[in-house]
């Protein structure tokens, strides 16, 4: 079975300080932890080394998809409000890639609660600026 390893995980950001030759940087899967070592009260991200593997891994691509989604619609929403209401109905209905957007018709959309009909009009004018289409 091939685990994803931090390198390619969206959490992990590399060491830019030639320390070790940037094998290793910090996971931003978590919230800073406070450092137990020394009485500075400093916090911090845990760090990693890039082959480590945590179980938390969510590959970077996954995370493009769903920048997709919210870079259409704010690029081309006349009104980022109208963009912002868009994106959480979908995101309620588990909807985060165009990939899962693009599985439902228009109709199956409009029984989102929270899409009206303005919303969905507005959506469905992004998605054919950009050529996508719906089922």
């Amino acid at each position: 079975m091939n685990k994803g390893k931090c390198e390619n995980c969206v959490f992990y950001e590399i060491n830019d300080i030639d320390i070790d030759n940037g094998n290793w940087g910090w996971c931003h899967r978590f919230p800073p932890t406070l450092k137990q070592s020394g009485s500075d009260g400093m916090c911090g991200f845990s760090g990693v080394y890039k082959i480590d593997w945590c179980g938390e891994h969510k590959h970077r691509e996954q995370l493009v998809c769903k920048e997709d989604l919210q870079e259409i619609l704010l690029k081309n929403c006349t009104s980022k409000s109208t963009a912002t209401r868009i994106l959480c109905c979908l995101r309620r209905h588990g909807i985060t890639t165009i990939d899962q957007l693009s599985k439902y018709t228009q109709d199956e959309l409009h029984k989102f609660r929270g899409l009206g009909y303005l919303s969905l009009n507005a959506l469905i004018d992004t998605l054919q600026t950009e050529g996508i289409r719906l089922k």
